[in-house]
């Protein structure tokens, strides 16, 4: 979610900085993941002045140019060469002299230079709207209606805002702050504690008052449990025009673009308010009447993205006499939009049920800033206000007449209660805050003490925030104001006994160690995830996810079935930050369902993607590869006790280039490299590498006897091949054949060339082996290791149909 530091100072008196405001956001459980400077026109008209035209001459070298002077203050004149056809004498016009700056259509600044121009020396540039931001019009330059002195910076004439947008990754549950809104009221509350005099502003709407006596318009709602409320104004006489400076800043900051009055006011009110608004078109509702119910069977609707949609009959829409409008709380449709010609609206504000719009955007694919919210939980006390609000707004912008408003809302949602013990919450905090503070921190953030005792505190929680039910919510609301960062650290500690472990654990401890120490990070995902992951595995859709039943998010909406699709989320989030070079580990569980059976299963992942090393001038790197992977799984199996490991090709549409792990007979993972396909699907235009092991059959197959010898008294001796082999035959049989022939004395087989060449016999590649063997009781006599060797290429060529290369 994207907020605009000057639109959140219109909430809450604040004088710091944006950059302790943003400390301050992520201490309250805000993350800001990203900050960003704006400007309301791009590159902020640096050095761009008002000249006056002193004259205008034909450029002697070009039909089209001409030269003129230009007086841009301080006595300074500028010859520039000009081709726009309405350059004339007299005019006050926008200069870029040599060493102002401008944005390219990228936003990107560069620098004005004196050049030459067709033999002419042209110092500077005089600027159309377009060029500097101003406005759509390039065909000729800016000619400004007043008459400013020569040498007046721009940004003196035009309404220059400089801003700061700042983009907070929200939690699921945290429905409360998205809005301006919400996230000022979480403010307020952490500076109040710290004795700040804040305090917020909420914009008054006293003045609402029915402009015309006019029928209302007769609403009807059928379908009660999906849309406990819904409300709506007509407003008449509207004059449909680009909304004021002001506003149109205000929803650039947050990255919108903006349309025109009436929809920038819907947008405005919902991003600083939290309320979603629509407009209708007045004269586009057949019948006058508005019906709030679920669709019919093949009903169809043109959304106002141009697509004709299949409405479902479990859809909440809303619709005239006669066909549907919208799709409730997702988007509207096409016939019923604002225009230009739009003089009347019907405007709608409405609290739906968070499950059937999440269900309903899911359905349709369609995830819209409104869907965002009302499938997360808004508040239903908040959608009279936030109407009269934005009707007050287009009297204002449109000169709209406002006539009669309409409130459906039978059944109110009442606010819940919790009771809690404030000794108790100090226990659970480890930390003895004041009663009194905890008291300031729950009125600030709208929770009320209704009745009071020494150990007791009956609470009221207003019904938007869904996610405070319990004792232990409360806890967190008051940490979250106090500040994690100010729990005091304690001088001793008590350590607990450690309770006995089962083999599965102990070894998931050693593994972490074993890879923090090989320069793994290691990363903690959530068991949750989005359903429609286990569409990219033919795999894993069979099994099928298991779902959850009231999810606080369609990204959370699923117990995840693999460890992987988290694992690419890391990755992709990495990269967005500029971390290119990754090493992660995972560990957790997975739930699949088997036979109608639902099972927990505890899980390693390892995923590597980028250079092997750091760059560096004095060593050489690479990137990460099957092999690099394959060596850390090797080191890792087999410090874990798996001493038979074995690979087979692995046919799957998560993993290409990919293995599968057993250890004898029992397989225990795969590994490989992501498809980019399902990279794709990350926004990840990278290889990665990636494993996923299963501990229990780790733990079932490992082999945890220690056993300690002697270091070798007697030399090794070596031995190399040239083994020319069929193509399909694979070096796992090699060195199993060769540890068949000499378990006793050999000690390792290490392939260290493959050769493939035009000149080689079709169908055929040459290895380069190397044997190792050393005995512990004697020193091996050459006679004796040609005599292995002998039988060895005897074995290759009856078993694997080998030959030696010359």
């Amino acid at each position: 979610m994207k907020i605009s530091y000057n639109w959140l100072k219109s909430f809450i008196d604040i004088d710091h900085g944006s950059a302790e405001t943003t400390d301050t956001l992520t201490d309250l459980g805000l993350e800001v993941v990203a900050v960003t400077p704006f400007e309301s026109i791009p590159g902020g008209l640096e050095g761009l002045v008002v000249g006056q035209v002193k004259s205008v001459e034909p450029h002697p070298n070009a039909d089209r140019l001409k030269c003129t002077r230009v007086d841009v203050g301080g006595g300074t004149e500028l010859q520039i060469i000009c081709g726009a056809p309405n350059v004339a004498a007299g005019q006050s016009v926008a200069v870029a002299p040599p060493g102002s700056r401008l944005c390219d259509r990228a936003g990107k600044r560069f620098a004005i230079e004196t050049r030459e121009l067709r033999g002419l020396r042209s110092e500077g540039m005089i600027c159309a709207g377009a060029e500097i931001g101003l406005s759509a019009d390039s065909d000729g330059i800016l000619v400004l209606a007043e008459a400013y002195p020569a040498g007046t910076p721009l940004s003196d004439v035009f309404e220059l805002e400089m801003d700061t947008r700042i983009e907070i990754e929200l939690t699921p549950n945290r429905a409360d702050a998205m809005s301006h809104w919400g996230v000022a009221r979480d403010l307020n509350a952490r500076l109040l504690l710290q004795g700040e005099k804040t305090k917020l502003r909420r914009p008054s709407v006293s003045a609402y008052r029915r402009d015309r006596d006019e029928r209302p318009i007769g609403i009807r709602v059928t379908a009660a449990a999906q849309a406990p409320r819904y409300a709506g104004v007509v407003l008449s006489g509207l004059q449909i025009k680009p909304a004021p400076k002001w506003l149109e800043n205000r929803l650039k900051a947050i990255g919108l673009k903006p349309v025109n009055n009436v929809v920038d006011v819907t947008n405005y009110v919902l991003h600083g308010l939290g309320q979603p608004l629509h407009a209708y078109d007045y004269h586009a509702i057949r019948g006058g009447k508005i019906r709030v119910t679920t669709a019919v069977e093949d009903a169809e609707l043109l959304t106002l993205d141009g697509i004709t949609r299949k409405l479902y009959p479990e859809d909440l829409v809303i619709c005239d006499a006669e066909k549907p409008m919208g799709i409730a709380g997702v988007m509207g449709g096409w016939h019923s939009r604002v225009t230009a010609e739009t003089t009347k609206i019907f405007m709608e504000s409405a609290y739906f049920n968070p499950v059937s719009i999440r269900k309903t955007a899911r359905r349709h694919g369609l995830h819209t800033d409104s869907s965002f919210r009302f499938e997360r939980g808004i508040d239903p006390n908040n959608t009279l206000y936030a109407l009269q609000y934005a009707a007050l707004l287009l009297k204002e912008m449109a000169g709209a007449q406002i006539g009669p408003l309409c409130d459906h809302y039978p059944e109110a949602i009442p606010n819940h209660r919790v009771v809690v013990n404030p000794s108790r919450i100090n226990r659970l905090l480890g930390e003895a805050i004041p009663s009194k503070a905890v008291k300031q921190i729950l009125r600030a953030l709208e929770i009320e003490v209704t009745t009071e005792s020494e150990d007791r505190l009956e609470l009221e929680i207003p019904a938007y925030r869904i996610d405070v039910t319990r004792e232990a919510d409360i806890a967190e609301e008051v940490l979250r104001i106090h500040g994690y960062n100010h729990i005091s650290t304690p001088s001793t500690y008590h350590i607990a006994p450690s309770h006995e472990r089962d083999s599965t654990s102990a070894l998931q401890e050693r593994m972490a160690e074993q890879l923090a120490a090989l320069g793994f990070q290691e990363m903690m995902g959530v068991s949750l995830n989005r359903s429609d992951y286990s569409t990219y595995s033919t795999t894993l859709s069979q099994s099928g996810a298991i779902a959850i039943s009231n999810p606080l998010s369609r990204d959370l909406d699923s117990l995840r079935q693999t460890l992987i699709f988290g694992a690419l989320e890391a990755v992709s989030q990495n990269l967005k930050h500029q971390n290119h070079h990754l090493k992660l580990f995972e560990l957790g569980r997975v739930y699949n369902r088997f036979e109608g059976a639902w099972v927990e299963e505890r899980r390693i992942g390892l995923t590597l993607c980028g250079q092997r090393m750091p760059e560096s001038w004095y060593v050489k790197t690479g990137p990460a590869d099957f092999f690099y992977l394959k060596g850390y799984l090797k080191a890792l199996l087999e410090k874990s006790g798996i001493t038979a490991l074995t690979y087979r090709a692995l046919e799957s549409d998560i993993f290409s280039e990919g293995l599968q792990l057993y250890a004898g007979e029992e397989a225990i993972g795969n590994m490989g490299r992501i498809c980019p396909s399902l990279c794709k699907e990350f926004d990840l235009g990278v290889a990665v590498w990636a494993a996923e092991l299963s501990l229990e059959a780790i733990s079932a197959q490992r082999r945890s006897v220690l056993r300690f010898q002697a270091l070798p008294k007697y030399p090794a001796v070596r031995r190399d091949l040239a083994l020319l082999l069929p193509e399909e035959a694979k070096f796992s049989a090699v060195k199993a054949i060769a540890f068949e022939t000499d378990r006793k004395r050999l000690k390792t087989v290490e392939l260290f060339d493959v050769y493939r060449d035009k000149n080689l016999p079709a169908g055929t590649k040459s290895y380069a082996v190397r044997f190792s063997f050393q005995d512990a009781q004697a020193t091996l006599t050459d006679e004796r290791v040609d005599a292995i060797m002998v039988e060895l290429v005897k074995r290759y060529v009856s078993k694997l149909h080998a030959r030696l290369r010359s």
